[in-house]
């Protein structure tokens, strides 16, 4: 019977996810300033730059589906290494679990193609290259107006190279949500 009794009270403690709307009924455009961090050895070579985040989400079943593109410059600390411009597009899903005062935490995973488009002049160097990365997300957001929230989220990715590259992002943007058009729900259902 004490067990019973704490799962209850462990059941009414956690938040459960926020009733959705139906899958494509809305979409969520959002756009975030980005830091992206690194460890060593990566950051003997780059500094990663501030960048720019653009997504687009909807309601899907059990959850969120968005798509997006981190686009970032990369400077390097060597004359010998060029310099690179990091473009990430990826996939995510996500939920959203309600909190007090219209917060909204959502945790999630994404995965995409970061790719690199060096800055190289010489003709026998790579030019651009593309790498498969994948990792966790976190986002917590608050209303401000109808319809527009403030968020803030962090993530991680781990490049899938030779050398292990590990990736973090903190974003701080904006996101509006509007009704899905008919003719773009009708086609995307």
């Amino acid at each position: 019977m004490r067990h019973a009794a704490l799962l209850l009270a462990l059941a009414l403690l956690v938040p459960t996810p926020a009733a959705q709307p139906a899958p494509f009924e809305t979409l969520t455009l959002s756009a975030s300033g980005v830091s992206t961090l690194a460890g060593a050895p990566y950051t003997d070579f780059w500094d990663p730059g501030l960048g720019v985040e653009l997504r687009v989400a909807t309601p899907f079943y059990l959850g969120r589906v968005a798509g997006g593109v981190v686009v970032a410059p990369h400077e390097t600390f060597d004359a010998a290494i060029p310099d690179y411009l990091a473009l990430y597009f990826f996939g995510a899903w996500s939920t959203e679990i309600p909190l007090p005062g219209g917060l909204r935490l959502a945790p999630g995973v994404q995965a995409g193609l970061f790719r690199m488009q060096f800055d190289a002049d010489d003709a026998a160097s790579v030019n651009n290259e593309a790498e498969l990365a994948a990792g966790p997300e976190l986002w917590l957001s608050v209303p401000v107006a109808r319809g527009w929230r403030v968020q803030a989220g962090a993530g991680a990715v781990r490049l899938f190279t030779n050398e292990r590259i590990d990736f973090g992002f903190v974003r701080v943007g904006v996101s509006r949500t509007v009704r899905t058009p008919g003719w773009l729900r009708d086609f995307l259902r």
